[in-house]
């Protein structure tokens, strides 16, 4: 009696070990633990930002229930949410535990890193872009970076190069800075200035007539601009928000051009303004 009354008592103790055993064996899914519902109040992994990862941390409150036992295990978690591992941090390399709060520092210097990288790219391709058009039409580059150095809008400078265009261009950005009206003789450069009412730039070089232009371009907008409008000056033309507009007041101030010229001197600044400057925004 007694040995069976022994056998049950051994046999109870043996099934409470195994079920203690049981209860408090874990396993490991590969090299992290997976969230389960009760630790975490979203229900999808989403792509971490480092930002918003650090700023808000609630919103990635399954991301902090991860737990990483190895260099592997980190690189893995990383690829599986669109990162790429291109730069281990100091935090990185001798953490003992890879915690979320790590995995945050090496995603922000990541992002820092591909960030550079974005920047460069685009800057060494808007460099690329602006030798290729200073090639194609060298004079109209020139010309165009000129008048930005001086401070000019990208509007006014669409209005100015519409306007050259017509002028001593062809109806094309190839402008020719040392023509001589055909027809009279009596006109030249650039702006096609009159040899009799402006004499000293007739024969000047490129760079003399850019230089001619930012000298006398006050004084003919303070003694021209009613002809755009009253009280109109250099400053109000450089405010212009729309390039046709731009051509238009730079042909009545500056040009004091035929009036049936007007449209196509705006339709070229339509132009320009494509070339230099919405040409850039696909970068």
């Amino acid at each position: 009696m007694k040995n069976i009354k022994s056998i049950i008592y051994a046999s109870l103790i043996a099934a409470s070990i195994l079920l203690l055993a049981l209860l408090f064996t874990t396993t490991e899914e590969d090299n992290y633990r997976q969230p389960s519902e009760s630790d975490t109040t979203t229900t999808t992994l989403a792509t971490p930002s480092a930002t918003t990862l650090i700023d808000t941390p609630v919103l990635y409150s399954d991301l902090f229930c991860y737990e990483f036992d190895s260099v592997e295990s980190i690189n893995d978690f990383l690829l599986d949410t669109g990162y790429a591992i291109d730069v281990l941090t100091e935090e990185y390399q001798t953490a003992d535990k890879y915690t979320a709060e790590a995995i945050t520092v090496m995603i922000k210097e990541i992002d820092r890193l591909t960030a550079e990288q974005t920047n460069a790219t685009r800057q060494k391709e808007y460099l690329i872009k602006w030798a290729e058009k200073e090639e194609e039409y060298y004079y109209a580059t020139r010309t165009w970076k000129f008048l930005k150095e001086l401070g000019y809008s990208d509007v006014a400078c669409a209005g100015i190069l519409g306007n050259l265009m017509a002028e001593c261009g062809g109806h094309t950005l190839k402008l020719d800075p040392f023509l001589y009206d055909k027809a009279t003789g009596k006109y030249y450069g650039m702006f096609q200035w009159s040899t009799f009412y402006y004499p000293d730039v007739e024969g000047a070089s490129f760079e003399e007539q850019l230089a001619y232009y930012e000298k006398t371009s006050v004084p003919v907008f303070k003694t021209f601009g009613k002809k755009y409008k009253e009280g109109f000056t250099l400053d109000d033309f450089n405010e212009l928000t729309n390039p046709r507009e731009a051509a238009l007041a730079f042909a009545k101030v500056y040009e004091r051009c035929a009036s049936w010229t007007y449209e196509r001197r705006q339709n070229f600044a339509e132009v320009a303004y494509q070339y230099f400057v919405l040409d850039f925004e696909e970068i």
